[in-house]
């Protein structure tokens, strides 16, 4: 559960460089 959690923390981070990017 840990790992999945870091890796969505990981994914919501990507999602706001590509928003702030676009």
């Amino acid at each position: 559960l840990e790992r999945c959690n870091q890796c969505f923390a990981e994914l919501q981070k990507i999602k706001q460089c590509l928003t702030s990017i676009l």
